[in-house]
């Protein structure tokens, strides 16, 4: 088996604090269901509590809805890691069941880079790595640690193997 050239880990840190705020306003409008529930209950007093009990419940309830749809995404994320080698890149999530997806670099058309605030905060990013044909199955890298570094690691991969019969490799940001 080839040993592979460098291997990368989704950056977990990095991937908190976005992952919780679209989990938030994903779950947002369940949250509204549930105090709109639990004011109903209490208007016609099904429910003996409190207002102050009965909004500390919805919070946490909405609360748990939130760090279980995060936990997914985190789980999936700590399960994954994307594998270097000579002639190509591979990514893997190996958890329950395995997920292995690779693409050549003579098949890469473009690397683009996705920076978001929080993410130039923590010093990652995401890396598309765009395939050639149509149809072809893309590669995207996620919450990876100094992706500007890992993007001049690439072009210097594919021009050392494949030197300029490739063409040139674009890139955007």
């Amino acid at each position: 088996m080839e040993k592979p050239l460098l291997v990368l880990k989704p950056n977990l840190a990095s991937a908190i604090a976005p992952i919780f705020a679209k989990s938030f306003l994903t779950m947002l409008p369940f949250g509204i269901v549930l105090l709109i529930i639990a004011y109903l209950l209490k208007l016609f007093n099904i429910i003996e509590n409190s207002a102050k009990t009965l909004i500390l419940i919805i919070i946490l309830g909405f609360l748990v809805l939130v760090f279980f749809s995060m936990k997914y995404k985190l789980l999936m994320l700590r399960f994954t890691k994307y594998y270097f080698y000579k002639t190509h890149v591979v990514s893997v999530f190996k958890f329950i069941k395995v997920k292995r997806s690779s693409l050549p670099y003579t098949q890469i058309t473009n690397i683009k880079i996705h920076v978001s605030f929080w993410d130039r905060i923590c010093g990652a990013g995401k890396i598309a790595l765009n395939a050639a044909g149509n149809g072809a199955p893309s590669l995207i890298l996620c919450y990876i640690k100094d992706p500007y570094e890992i993007e001049k690691m690439l072009h210097s991969l594919i021009h050392k193997y494949y030197g300029d019969s490739m063409g040139k490799l674009s890139h955007e940001e």
